[in-house]
């Protein structure tokens, strides 16, 4: 055998223990450690993948999370591992709707869009590693990344999850299926209000109108990762006011403006809580009757919340006297008068928790009496029916929707003046009848009976007066 088909065999012996690696092995740039791939679109087909060759679309993830993969690569404890990691079933199986793409650091640094969005990542393999720690009841152990990257330069694609608001919380590597988290801070908010009757913070309270109420907020961060630039902000309801000066943080004087645009708590490390306390005057109108439910709403937002809201109720009932003042009718001496003459009119009215302080009076439509009097004196001056009205005012000088009352008075033409002739003195003067009566003597023979019966009297006279000077009579 020649030299040269002698070093063609080598070449070719060498070259297929390459491709068998490759194929047997995955693509493993760790250099014989166990790992994951680390340039996208590549898969880890090892026994250390948490899931085997991983999984390049989200459909594919959700597919091998809920199957296990296919034999001969089965694994019935992915669920549990990443339930380890705090994914769960609703997670992966919702990540179509709240992903982003992003990538892992051998670093433990954790990207999206070119912006770190963690650090201190944590991941999972089946392999035990220096810094490894089994995960019970599965057979995957959580490590950190630079015990399975390659290179501390190794960067992988990964799924980011969101959390309901929209910020990364957790990944999914694509090559091989491990899990990640990271430091991440949990910064949230609670409101409540201090129950009047039991001194406890309460998320909802009765109290009297006018009364202060007292509120609590109480922030804090849960997570494992500092939070920077947070504020908190209330919104007070309509019928409160904040009390200038309430203000406390952890018992201490703040400033005001929690009400007015938020109160700045700046830096907030992982396990930090404050506590903010602050009074409100509450002040519902006395005419809002029945119950009044006012919702007051703190906010707050940092560098990784965008704004989580908590409410707390205050209740306040008013039991509103019912105000009343019915003008029931119009009482009128005399319905029909003559042209002259006069008539009281008086207003008849029923009162309910309240005092009237004056009386409108109207004929025609005409106001023509204003004063704290229910009566009226009408005076007949022109002939034919009139209306009467009046309207009743509460004591504050509103008008009551019940309080008019109208009335009809009737104006009939004087009666002329009586006949004076003796015996027709119940005619009326200018009644035909009302003449002396006729003789048929006329002007003249009146006259002369009228002289006539003057001289025979005047003669009779004289003869009487005759006599008795001569003692006749």
């Amino acid at each position: 055998m020649s030299n040269r088909y002698k070093l063609f065999i080598k070449r070719g012996a060498f070259a297929g223990a390459i491709i068998a690696a490759v194929i047997i092995g995955g693509v493993n740039l760790l250099g014989g450690k166990p790992s994951v791939a680390s340039a996208s679109g590549e898969r880890d087909c090892e026994a250390t993948s948490v899931m085997w060759c991983g999984a390049l679309s989200v459909n594919e993830l959700i597919n091998k999370y809920n199957t296990g993969d296919v034999a001969p690569h089965h694994y019935d404890d992915i669920p549990a591992i990443y339930a380890s990691f705090g994914i769960t079933a609703a997670d992966v199986n919702g990540l179509q709707q709240h992903m982003a793409v992003g990538q892992v650091r051998a670093d433990g640094t954790v990207w999206m869009n070119g912006v770190q969005i963690g650090e201190g990542a944590m991941t999972a393999g089946r392999a035990h590693t220096t810094h490894s720690v089994a995960i019970p009841g599965t057979g995957a152990f959580k490590r950190p990344p630079s015990d399975s990257f390659a290179r501390p330069t190794t960067t992988i694609d990964a799924f980011i999850g969101l959390d309901a608001n929209g910020q990364p919380a957790w990944a999914i590597l694509q090559s091989c299926g491990n899990p990640i988290i990271w430091n991440r801070p949990h910064t949230s908010l609670r409101k409540e209000v201090q129950d009047p009757t039991t001194g406890q913070f309460v998320k909802d309270a009765t109290f009297t109108n006018g009364a202060t109420a007292t509120y609590r907020l109480t922030a804090g961060n849960s997570g494992t990762g500092d939070d920077g630039h947070v504020k908190v902000a209330d919104t007070l309801p309509a019928q409160q006011t904040y009390v200038a000066g309430s203000t406390r943080i952890d018992g201490n004087p703040a400033p005001d403006g929690l009400t007015t645009g938020g109160l700045p708590l700046l830096t907030f490390p992982a396990g930090a809580a404050h506590t903010i306390t602050f009074q409100a005057r509450i002040s519902v109108p006395a005419t809002q009757c029945g119950a009044t439910n006012m919702v007051n709403t703190a906010i707050i937002t940092s560098d990784h919340n965008p704004g989580q809201q908590d409410t707390a109720t205050t209740h306040v009932t008013i039991t509103c006297v019912k105000v009343k003042a019915v003008c029931t009718s119009l009482s009128v001496s005399n319905g029909t008068i003559q042209a002259g003459q006069t008539v009281l009119v008086t207003a008849n009215v029923q009162l309910q928790n309240t005092t009237v302080t004056n009386f409108v009076f109207s004929v025609d439509g005409q106001v023509v009496q204003t004063s704290n009097s229910g009566s009226y004196t009408f005076t007949g001056a022109q002939e034919g029916t009139h209306t009467i009205s009046v309207i009743v005012k509460f004591a504050d000088g509103t008008q009551s929707g019940e309080g008019i009352c109208v009335a009809p008075i009737t104006v009939t033409p004087q009666p002329p003046a009586p006949c004076t002739i003796p015996g027709k003195e119940s005619l009326p003067a200018n009644s035909p009848d009302c003449v002396l009566p006729k003789t048929g003597a006329g002007t003249a023979g009146m006259v002369g009976v009228f002289v006539g019966t003057s001289a025979v009297a005047g003669f009779g006279y004289a003869q009487v007066a005759a006599h008795r000077r001569r003692g006749e009579m």
